[in-house]
């Protein structure tokens, strides 16, 4: 289950039958979960060591899972496009540098009493069997069959990963230094018998991977790294080199983009960072190639740009747009449920201001209605009558009105309503309202009777509870039995006789009551100003003379504006 799991993971990205995925499906397969159990617990940075304690560190097997599944989608990407240098990698070269990478700190994981190193024959010779050692422990002969023919290349490239520490590029010092032992057939004695690099720069160009992988996975912690840090310098110039498909005169390579968030908000950040990515993964006009999602942060993305190009037009209100979607695509769920959407002790409407930040007005008007027939119970219709009679004792409803029914829970249904119906233009149109409701309740008494809405109106509001909706919920149930659902009864029920009702209130006051303040959401309205303060993008630095800003004209042009008014400031 464990190696099913890690396989889909690792090999989601690429194309199954490529190199990169026949590579990495039986790198999962066999070295994986022996990697990650015996690097689960040593610093990569080697700080239990005093010559490394001042770094800042990570897993040994973060630093090399870290490394080789970045530098492997470079691989991948850049062969599916045929670019030369990459191009004529095979799965054993790519395997070959898969086992170099991940012995490149062996001396760390061996620590001070087992030293590492290749500065004599004795010390080569030791480092073999160190190497092979290793390398079994992790299974790499179910993942090579042939490592021990590659094992003198693979050393080669585990101690010339890093470019200054330790590094030995010379072939013939790894064997004796006996001047008699220099000659061919002796340097070739200590090179694979049975297989060696058939095409130029092979190895060169598995060292630039080696090398790669170590930056990226050490060196490369937030975007802006990429372009900023120390070592943005060398993974260009890595990248550009093993990329390049230009002529003499006109370089075209890999170049890479980033887009990074100020802060991280936990969900929040999510979701920008996903519509982020989408936006810009089709931010180029169709047909030119897109750029590629490559390395991921908590607080943004490096992508991988396959040409060496301008920067494209980044529009803020359609990334503004993209999250939005990508927030209301996630609460969809919830929000149609409805969860805190509700009715106060006094039948009205309460719920969380953010429900309208998530749905339309007749996406609002639908829950209302779906939630008004599901959380009313029999008690409220009980309840509001016995108040209705106890009021009708003390003279506050008059006595010709007839409180004599019995209450159910289609009574409570229909009650609050037409409570909360009439009140969503009270509530939510200002000076306006009066005019709208006049014309809304003139439809409501056609729809229940001008009798009986006539009686209603006597009926007076108490301690903020308008029971007239009720008892006209009652009376009109009396006449006109209802179903509570157009599956019980089709044509026939109180849930037909809500969208009825709605559909009026649309045509009545529907455009006012979209454009009204209060129903408005007060969350999402400020997300465009929070990313334009806090997302940011970065491109490469490298751009033709023709895009860069013209400084001198604009230069002069200030120095002349000065002039006008006989002022000489500097520009500051």
């Amino acid at each position: 289950m464990f190696q099913a799991e890690i396989l889909q993971q690792v090999t989601k990205k690429f194309v199954g039958g490529t190199s990169v995925y026949n590579v990495l499906a039986s790198f999962a397969e066999t070295m994986l979960e022996p990697l990650i159990e015996r690097y689960g617990l040593y610093p990569a940075k080697g700080t239990t060591i005093a010559h490394f304690a001042h770094n800042s560190d990570q897993m040994m097997s973060s630093h090399i899972l870290n490394g080789l599944f970045s530098t492997l989608t470079l691989v991948y990407e850049a062969q599916k496009r045929d670019v030369p240098r990459l191009a004529q990698l095979d799965e054993e070269h790519l395997k070959i540098y898969v086992l170099s990478y991940t012995m490149h700190d062996l001396d760390k994981i061996l620590g001070d009493t087992n030293k590492f190193h290749t500065r004599t024959k004795i010390a080569v010779a030791d480092a073999h069997q160190k190497i092979l050692k290793e390398l079994e422990m992790l299974n790499a002969h179910a993942f090579l069959p042939t490592v021990e023919s590659w094992i003198s290349e693979i050393l080669w490239l585990a101690v010339n990963t890093q470019r200054s520490r330790e590094i030995n590029l010379s072939h013939t010092a790894f064997i004796a230094d006996e001047a008699s032992q220099w000659i061919e057939d002796a340097v070739e004695a200590f090179r694979p018998q049975h297989q060696h690099f058939r095409l130029p720069r092979i190895e060169a160009t598995l060292r630039d991977l080696c090398t790669l992988s170590d930056l990226f996975a050490f060196l490369v912690k937030s975007p802006e790294e990429a372009f900023l840090s120390q070592s943005a310098g060398r993974i260009g110039e890595l990248i550009k080199n093993l990329t390049d498909t230009g002529s003499d005169e006109v370089s075209n390579h890999f170049t890479l983009a980033y887009h990074k968030l100020a802060e991280v908000r936990g969900f929040l950040s999510n979701y920008i960072n996903n519509a982020t990515i989408r936006y810009l993964s089709r931010a180029y006009p169709n047909g030119q190639e897109q750029l590629v999602p490559f390395l991921y942060f908590p607080n943004g993305v490096i992508y991988l740009n396959p040409s060496l190009r301008s920067v494209p037009v980044i529009d803020l209100d359609a990334i503004n747009i993209a999250v939005q979607d990508e927030i209301k695509d996630t609460c969809r769920e919830f929000i149609e449920d409805g969860k805190g959407f509700g009715f106060d002790p006094k039948g009205r409407l309460t719920y969380p201001h953010y429900f309208h930040d998530f749905l339309s007005l007749s996406g609002f008007l639908q829950l209302f209605a779906k939630k008004t027939l599901s959380e009313s119970n029999i008690n409220v219709a009980e309840n509001t009558l016995q108040t209705m009679k106890e009021l009708q004792v003390r003279h506050l409803i008059p006595a010709d009105i007839n409180l004599e029914y019995t209450p159910n829970r289609r009574i409570t249904q229909l009650g609050r309503f037409l409570l909360n119906y009439v009140d969503l233009i009270q509530k939510n149109l200002g000076k306006a309202a009066a005019s709208f409701r006049i014309e809304l309740e003139g439809r409501l008494s056609v729809r229940f009777g001008e009798e009986l809405w006539s009686q209603a109106k006597r009926i007076l509001s108490s301690g903020g509870v308008d029971y007239r909706y009720y008892w006209l919920a009652a009376q009109f149930l009396l006449i006109h039995p209802l179903a509570e659902t157009e599956k019980e009864n089709p044509g026939d029920s109180l849930e037909g006789l809500f969208q009825i009702c709605i559909h009026d209130l649309l045509e009545v006051a529907g455009k006012e009551l979209e454009a009204s303040p209060k129903l408005q959401g007060s969350y999402l309205q400020d997300l465009s100003d929070y990313l334009k303060k806090h997302l940011s993008f970065g491109f490469s630095a490298e751009t033709h003379i023709s895009d860069r800003p013209d400084f001198v004209g604009e230069l002069n042009r200030y120095s002349a504006a000065k002039k006008i008014r006989n002022s000489q400031l500097s520009c500051t």
